[in-house]
């Protein structure tokens, strides 16, 4: 069983007891909007998940130019907004390193960051600052980190990836949509090539490390392979999920076509009545209880909705019918 500590008050959020291997102050102190009672529940929730984490690391205390960054392809959150970077460094004087950073040990003596990139930035600032005050003993605190290490030889680069990507994501994934998406989708990828959780649904497993359904794991999948480029950027910003996934259902050319409109204030339910109608007039080929298939060959009417078909029979004659939207 864990240890347990009690916490200091931080940022305001009062004493709350986590388990030490629990360890999610830096993303309550980097933030500053977790009450308590979330606090101490979310560190309950990813328990299991660290300490899966840090099996086989080491506790050490490591010089700040000996650390090097993350791959961007592994560490692609953003770097921390100035105020909420700024609450972190002054949690961190005054109440200290809640939490060690995790290296990986390479053969050259240095170190890779898996998770702590904010920290060591915040670390590295209160460097600078007691260096430009001549405070010797704070200087030389702050010039070493405690950090886990994974030795060199005992993590695979993907086992490595997983895990930056991990740290990252259970702490700070759930800041916006996109960094959630992309994290559920590079713990898809890495499970399914390794198989960490052993066999089963795959969607399933990763929806659990994350703390999500597996339906809203689903529609995370759906987005990233559908939405065209041009909305992903939009995605978590001024395009919410319900109305990202709708899109997502619309054939490239629909969507671009939507991307001319003003598709920020339309609602889902005008998306659909406008453009699901031409999804339809985009189809060649409509199969019909797999054993008819209809061929749009004219469109007759957008408003209402009039086109003609031809179908073709098993036997292998076509039939022409015009196929019009049925009134509720």
């Amino acid at each position: 069983m864990a240890d347990k500590i009690k916490g200091k008050t931080l940022l305001g959020l009062g004493s709350f007891d986590i388990s030490t291997d629990a360890k999610i102050a830096p993303e309550i102190g980097a933030s500053g909007l977790l009450s308590k009672e979330k606090a101490k529940q979310d560190a309950i929730r990813a328990d299991e998940n660290y300490r899966r984490l840090y099996k086989g690391c080491t506790d050490s205390v490591i010089k700040l130019d000996l650390l090097d960054p993350a791959p961007n392809e592994w560490n692609f959150f953003p770097p921390l907004e100035e105020n909420r970077f700024e609450e972190l460094v002054t949690s961190i004087d005054k109440d200290g390193l809640w939490c060690p950073i995790v290296v990986w040990a390479r053969p050259n003596g240095r170190y890779t960051i898996l998770g702590g990139h904010t920290r060591l930035r915040a670390y590295k600032k209160l460097l600078e600052d007691y260096r430009a005050k001549g405070d010797s003993v704070k200087s030389s605190h702050y010039s070493s980190i405690p950090a886990k290490v994974y030795a060199y030889g005992t993590l695979t680069e993907a086992d490595a990836r997983r895990i930056c990507i991990l740290n990252n994501g259970l702490g700070r994934a759930k800041e916006a949509p996109q960094l959630q998406l992309k994290s559920v989708l590079e713990m898809v990828k890495l499970e399914k090539a390794h198989s960490y959780y052993g066999d089963g649904d795959i969607l399933q497993r990763v929806a659990n490390t994350f703390g999500i359904s597996r339906s809203q794991a689903g529609i995370y999948t759906q987005i990233a392979k559908k939405l065209i480029p041009e909305f992903q950027k939009e995605y978590g910003l001024r395009l919410a999920t319900t109305k990202a996934r709708l899109i997502s259902s619309l054939p490239p050319a629909v969507q671009r076509e939507l991307l001319t409109q003003d598709w920020e204030n339309m609602k889902p339910p005008e998306i659909k009545e406008k453009y699901i109608a031409k999804t339809l007039f985009q189809s060649d080929g409509l199969n019909v209880g797999c054993s008819l298939l209809m061929k749009i060959t004219k469109v007759l009417s957008e408003n209402p909705v009039k086109m003609q078909v031809t179908v073709k029979l098993r036997t292998g004659e076509e039939k022409t019918f015009i196929l019009s939207a049925q009134e509720d």
